[in-house]
């Protein structure tokens, strides 16, 4: 790889965790509203779907980074993670 070619994968990685974070706050606050449907009025059709989506979409997204190279995958996953920390710390601070 040329020394553009390291460049430019590090600014992919560096544009994945934004991009991480981004994606795990949709998937997580999805995440919550299947958890209050589930709760609210049990398992039906639309929470099955809505389910089936977000864990798509998530799918999706890490294959991508995953065609784009190790650290974008790595990038986008930090992201995510960061965004799990954040989500935990609002439910926490709810209870």
């Amino acid at each position: 790889m040329s020394g553009a070619g390291i460049v430019a994968s590090g600014v992919l990685a560096l544009v994945a965790v934004p991009a991480g974070i981004a994606l795990g706050l949709g998937y997580f606050t999805a995440l919550r509203r299947s958890v209050h449907a589930l709760a609210a009025a049990g398992v039906g059709l639309n929470v099955a779907l809505a389910t089936l989506a977000r864990i798509a979409v998530a799918v999706a997204a890490f294959a991508v980074c995953a065609h784009l190279g190790g650290a974008v995958l790595v990038g986008a996953f930090a992201g995510f993670l960061i965004a799990r920390a954040i989500c935990v710390q609002r439910v926490r601070a709810t209870l």
